[in-house]
């Protein structure tokens, strides 16, 4: 999500982008809907030789500490200055027996939210999308795309359910802990239950009394919001 605000057919990608990034981190797995657009993968991760000495030394001891005081299971990193790598590198161990490397992923979660709203909101100062835009205007083909806007997005208050929860997904993610999910898998799963509340309450018109996933009471809004 860089280096793309400089042009037109950037900022329209952009925006795609925002919408489906957004539309990912509050769905889920394995149904009929797909995304309009396709993003390439970013080229994999390579963990720098082993530093000596200087400041990629220093880092890598920065977070050797921080695993041994925070009890962290394993570290991927990387940090570079103006475009230049200064330390690329894993510690520890993913899983049992498994050795962290630079090349892994993990889930970002809820913090995607964070620098997500961000190039959104540079979307929406520059004039190219506006927060009460509804996302049919991008991904026409997502449920209730035409009900949903940017701004339900970024505050979770789309009423689309967690997949997280679900006992399919739990069920796949425990049988292959390393599946790489796509977006339409995810959402798919999402797609696949009701939605948790009325286009009025999404707005916020009425307030609604139980939680998407469980049932159980929320003090507000709750079946609008993710389940925390």
């Amino acid at each position: 999500m860089t280096g793309v605000r400089t042009a037109h057919r950037g900022r329209a990608r952009t925006a795609l982008l925002c919408a489906t990034a957004l539309l990912g981190t509050v769905l889920p797995a394995g149904g009929a809907w797909a995304a309009t657009g396709t993003v390439s993968a970013p080229a994999s991760c390579v963990a720098s030789p082993e530093p000596s000495g200087g400041e990629a030394k220093q880092i890598l001891d920065i977070a050797k500490a921080a695993q041994k005081e925070l009890d962290l299971n394993a570290v991927v990193l990387r940090v570079t200055r103006d475009g230049r790598e200064v330390v690329t590198g894993a510690l520890g161990e993913s899983m049992t027996g498994v050795p962290a490397t630079a090349d892994m992923h993990f889930r970002a979660g809820s913090v995607a939210i964070v620098y997500m709203g961000i190039a959104m909101l540079q979307l929406v100062e520059d004039g190219k999308a506006g927060l009460d835009d509804p996302i049919s205007r991008w991904l026409p083909d997502a449920p209730h795309a035409d009900e949903i806007t940017l701004r339900m997005l970024g505050a979770s208050t789309s009423g689309l359910r967690d997949y997280v929860p679900d006992p399919k997904f739990l069920a796949a993610l425990y049988a292959d802990p390393f599946r790489q999910w796509t977006p339409a898998e995810l959402m798919g799963i999402s797609a696949a239950h009701p939605t948790c509340c009325t286009s009025r309450e999404r707005a916020g018109a009425t307030p609604t009394r139980t939680s998407c996933s469980s049932g159980r009471p929320w003090r507000r809004s709750p079946a609008c919001r993710w389940p925390r």
